[in-house]
């Protein structure tokens, strides 16, 4: 199993120890992985924890998806942001989620092939995946009111509708529940 380490926003000579493969000082992701997809290599899993403007989430949740083998997972930290101070759009210098929240759910409302739930840990784990194996584990959304008003907001009011429909749009699911489906569901298909 191969691990790749990429980084944007990356100071020259930033070390902390752990290897970085591509790295970039650029205010997003576009170089850094546009060169890591040119090698045509493919992951399992990727997890991304984007600078938490609207774009660069955006931009690192496209090329995340393209970087997944077939069956793969992405995982997106900071969907779920604790209030509406920590949902700016604009970094304010202490504790920030964000709008990554926003385009991680532009990113799954609107694309059908695409399955996600979010774990309820650590200011919310999306997991969004083309596998059926997901669905079998966090089941289909009932309600298609919550994705009717998501589609209305703009980025300035689109906290106050997570907020409302959180549990809903986010599909949220607790970190237990999730491995014992994640287990059971294993059970039953090895």
């Amino acid at each position: 199993e191969r691990r790749v380490r990429v980084m944007y926003r990356c100071p020259p000579g930033f070390d902390d120890g752990a290897p970085i493969h591509y790295r970039s000082e650029a205010g997003s992701s576009d170089a850094a992985l546009a060169g890591l997809i040119a090698t045509g290599e493919r992951f399992d899993v990727v997890f991304v924890d984007p600078w938490h403007e609207y774009e660069t989430s955006l931009c690192d949740l496209v090329y995340g998806l393209q970087l997944l083998k077939p069956g793969g997972a992405l995982v997106i930290h900071d969907c779920d942001p604790p209030s509406a101070a920590s949902a700016v759009p604009k970094w304010p210098k202490r504790a920030w989620c964000g709008v990554t929240f926003a385009a991680y759910l532009d990113t799954v409302l609107f694309n059908p092939e695409l399955t996600y739930a979010t774990v309820d840990s650590d200011f919310g784990c999306g997991v969004i995946s083309r596998h059926p194996r997901l669905a079998s584990i966090v089941g289909r959304p009932t309600s298609t009111e919550p994705v009717e008003q998501w589609r209305l907001q703009s980025l300035e009011t689109k906290y106050e509708t997570l907020t409302r429909w959180r549990a809903a749009l986010l599909r949220l699911i607790g970190p237990a529940e999730f491995a014992s489906r994640l287990a059971a569901d294993s059970a039953t298909i090895g």
